[in-house]
Parts: structure tokens; sequence; C-alpha cells
């Protein structure tokens, strides 16, 4: 809505002393959510006309889904902030239980691997998974290096045959 002196001297005496002719105010506004409102005041001689009037709606669109996008980048990123330390802490906290049960296993791995037991059986399918479990963990701590900028490489040779069989 624009406003002019006239207007202004009658609501609001005080803002009219300091030299303001013509005020615009553009809500700033996303689907169905109110962000603010953009108030522009036009000193001296100056009066806003329909036609600036227009295309200060039209950049009260722009500023709101500008602001709009800025809040929910901020969001993310914070939302990828807590993942980061979710999986940080969760992989350091699995480290522990982990290493005793890696350590029993082996145990009862290296007792029974001669045996041809369902027992013996039972361990190494136990021994296998703890592996592949220990593996996990340690990938979700190279994703949080590798999040951090932390994680180097060291390159090494390799048989390709060895990576196919694996």
């Amino acid at each position: 809505t624009i406003i002019h002196r006239d207007e202004i001297e009658k609501r609001q005496p005080l803002i009219a002393a300091t030299g303001i002719n013509s005020i615009v105010n553009i809500p700033l506004s996303y689907k169905t959510e109110t962000i603010g409102v953009l108030v522009l005041y036009a000193l001296d001689n100056e009066y806003f006309t329909e036609k600036e009037s227009d295309i200060l709606r039209l950049y009260g669109g722009m500023a709101s889904f500008a602001l709009i996008k800025t809040r929910l980048h901020e969001e993310a990123k914070s939302a990828l902030e807590l993942r980061d330390r979710f999986i940080a802490l969760a992989s350091h906290e699995l480290r522990t239980p982990l290493t005793s049960l890696n350590g029993y296993i082996q145990l009862l791995h290296n007792r029974l691997a001669h045996k041809n037991t369902v027992e013996s059986r039972w361990v190494e399918e136990l021994f296998h998974e703890s592996i592949r479990l220990t593996n996990l963990v340690k990938e979700l701590l190279h994703i949080n290096r590798i999040t951090q900028g932390q994680l180097s490489f060291i390159y090494n040779e390799i048989s390709l045959l060895e990576v196919v069989t694996a």
C-alpha cells in the first residue's frame, strides 16, 4: 500500500515531522507464511507511484523467496552437521563393545576352528559377521573423516585379480 503526505499527517504526525512524503509497505510472505514487511520512505518532494509500487511488490516477492531459500539452506546445513555428529558419536560408541565382542569371538573361533560341529559353524558365522560389522563401523568413521576433510589416502599397487576375487 502507498501512503502519501496528507494520510501520514493524519495517522502518524511524528513521522510526518521527519519530512517523509510517501511510504510504501510491501508484505513479505511465502505461500501462507508471513515473513515481514518491507517499508520504503520517500523524502522531500518525492512520491511513490502505482507503477513503482507494482515493481516493489515484485521485488518483495523475490526478497521473500530469497529469505525462505536462505532459511532452508541454513536448516539443511544444520541438519547435515547434526547427522555428521551423530555418525561420529554412534561409530565411536559402537567400537568399544564391538572390540570386546570381536575378542571373545576370536577366542571361540581359535578353539573351535578345527572341529566339525554345529557350534563351530555358528562361531565361524559369528566371526565373519563381526568382521563385517567392524568394517561397517570403520566406514562410518571414514565418512565422518571425509566430511571433516581429515581423511588421507595411501596409494598402493594391488592385483586386479585380488580385487575381483574379493
